[in-house]
């Protein structure tokens, strides 16, 4: 096969996505450990095995399914949620653990942010909070954008979209890895809180809204008990917004299914605006979630341009992944 035409069947097939998707996994492997160390943090090998067993499982039908009997659709489900089952835990540790580093907070300088771009992020919390029908339909959408992601992998390994579904895992797995590193050196305790509007989770928000993570910060920021106890892990990360990423990601992977692609692309708008509520984000934290989005696929198109990456010799796992 001329190169020209292999390279057609390679960018076509995804690849360099696929392995910068384990490569995100690699990174969050390594940045785990040194956070854990330098916060004095540990965890219990006990907890971890659910998680171990479960990723063991996924990995090896993997490569089973890949190479041994081969199965397109069965490496394609296992491959992808793998990769993000792996990055959301490890991007957990990250940022819980790296909350014991007690950097200072960066609330004011992104509120001042918002204000610069003539945004009153607290007045727009306020203004949802007065209607109750649009509060609650942010909070739907706010919740749903985890199963949404996983569920639009499932789909796109079906359709055997390969291109687009590890454009989504190399979104997901990055964007949770790269906004915990992120997150460790500037920590934040959200819009809600910072603007002193706790009470309006539960009564003219639902409940939770922007503060379902204040305790487990504060358990980590202010306390002492070095057990990071992995089974029950929050999303402690502010800036940049990983909800952030994922609506991009997800209205992106889904920018060819023409049926889907505008209701989609509109639910997805909908939890962006939902992370300012829900989420307590500030629209600094979006921006920045969008960037880091945007980075990961520009990292990717990239990536065709390099030799080491297009041929399979960018990871040893790439070699062996060939027909993926």
């Amino acid at each position: 096969m001329g190169d020209q035409q292999q390279d057609k069947v390679y960018h076509a097939d995804g690849r360099p996505e696929y392995r910068l998707a384990w490569t995100a996994v690699v990174i969050g492997a390594m940045a785990a450990p040194v956070v854990l160390l330098a916060s004095g943090m540990v965890i219990s090998l006990g907890a971890l095995v659910p998680y171990g067993a479960l990723l063991g499982l996924l990995v090896a039908s993997h490569f089973i399914y890949t190479l041994r009997r081969p199965n397109e659709v069965i490496s394609l489900v296992t491959g992808s949620a793998a990769l993000m089952i792996a990055a959301a835990l490890l991007a957990g540790i990250i940022a819980n653990a790296g909350l014991r580093l007690r950097y200072p907070l960066v609330d004011g300088p992104l509120a001042r942010f918002d204000l610069a771009m003539g945004i009153d992020t607290p007045a727009v919390v306020l203004a949802i909070a007065d209607r109750p029908w649009l509060a609650d339909l942010l909070g739907r959408a706010y919740v749903s954008v985890f199963p949404l992601a996983f569920a639009t992998a499932i789909w796109l390994s079906v359709r055997r979209e390969k291109r687009l579904l590890w454009e989504l895992t190399l979104g997901f797995a990055g964007g949770i890895v790269g906004a915990a590193i992120v997150s460790v050196f500037f920590p934040a305790l959200g819009n809600i809180a910072h603007a002193g509007l706790q009470d309006l989770a539960g009564t003219r928000l639902p409940q939770g809204s922007g503060v379902y993570f204040l305790e487990a910060v504060h358990r980590y920021r202010d306390g002492s008990d070095p057990l990071l106890d992995v089974r029950k892990l929050e999303g402690v990360v502010c800036f940049p917004s990983f909800h952030a990423v994922m609506a991009v990601a997800v209205a992106y992977a889904l920018r060819t299914t023409r049926w889907l692609a505008w209701p989609m692309g509109c639910w997805c708008a909908l939890v962006v605006v939902s992370t300012v509520p829900n989420g307590g984000h500030y629209v600094g934290d979006l921006l920045g979630g969008a960037m880091l989005w945007i980075a990961t696929l520009a990292l990717a198109r990239c990536s065709r341009a390099m030799p080491a990456i297009r041929y399979g010799r960018s990871l040893p796992i790439a070699t062996t992944l060939r027909a993926t």
